[in-house]
């Protein structure tokens, strides 16, 4: 067992040679305390307050129950339908901006990867809000677009692993509203032919008067929450990859089918919202 970077478990990886290259001998890691001591981590979520808790399904007896953050509910007229934000308070906790990337066109072939977001910066915990252009199909067409957070880097500089949210485009009805669809997911970094777990799905209308799609995504070590179009879909989710490794913090956005333009992501970095935090700051192995 190896402790990487300075202070007190912030990265503990285990000696495993049966992993294959390259993550081989540094694949397995507890991502409670995580991301090799950058931005001041002390092995513990950043904790924004209590909200709803989720248990991950993690091999470590060090990471223990995920809270999401506090949500608002409110009525959104257009749909007749209740939808759910996170508190406006939340915003508050933002202490920086780590990346600031608009106007920019997505293409299939190539994800755009969010620079200011990896190492040596720190986005494990951060509010990142992203809007996408929507595109123009015809009957029959199909697009889609992606936010990828706690991502890393192959070293032809793509990204792989982490959590992928995607939302798939289809041609408006009538009408003018598009029904899309939206999934999220964890990427197994370590599997010799990709793969992925923990796949949820959800459907959002897309009215006839909006030509963007809003996403927001907050990233508390290993909690993501998404939320899309102010709250018609959430999303939680742990990060619990099938293979536990050493992750970074990237954030990339992709597009399938055809390029998108317009693109827009703002990655700022989150404080503590705990005036006497409820974690031990130099945890122990007992």
């Amino acid at each position: 067992v190896n402790q990487s970077g300075p202070g007190h478990f912030h990265s503990w990886t285990y000696n495993d040679a049966s992993v294959p290259a390259p993550y081989g001998r540094h694949c397995w890691a507890d991502t409670s305390f995580t991301w090799q001591g950058r931005g001041g981590a002390k092995g513990q979520v950043s904790g924004r307050g209590p909200g709803f808790p989720l248990a991950p399904a993690l091999p470590s007896r060090f990471t223990n129950h995920h809270l999401t953050s506090l949500r608002q509910v409110a009525y959104e007229p257009q749909l007749g339908t209740l939808v759910s934000t996170p508190v406006v308070e939340l915003a508050m906790l933002r202490n920086g901006t780590l990346a600031r990337e608009h106007g920019r066109v997505l293409s299939p072939s190539a994800p755009l990867l969010v620079a200011g977001t990896g190492a040596p910066a720190d986005a494990s915990t951060s509010d990142v809000v992203v809007t996408i252009g929507v595109p123009s199909l015809a009957a029959g067409e199909h697009a889609a677009v992606g936010v990828r957070v706690l991502a890393n880097v192959s070293e032809d500089g793509r990204p792989f692993g982490g959590i992928l949210t995607v939302v798939n485009f289809t041609a408006r009805d009538a009408n003018g509203t598009m029904r899309a669809l939206a999934s999220v997911r964890t990427l197994d970094p370590c599997a010799t032919a990709g793969g992925s777990s923990g796949l949820s799905t959800a459907s959002l209308p897309i009215l006839a008067s909006e030509r963007a799609l809003d996403m927001r995504l907050l990233v508390d070590r290993s909690t993501v929450e998404v939320f899309l179009m102010g709250g018609r879909v959430v999303f939680s989710a742990t990060y619990s990859p099938s293979v536990l490794y050493v992750p970074d913090t990237h954030v990339a956005l992709h597009a399938w089918g055809v390029a998108t333009t317009n693109a827009s992501v703002d990655v700022y970095s989150m404080g503590c919202g705990w005036t006497d935090p409820p974690y031990n700051d130099k945890p122990g192995m007992g």
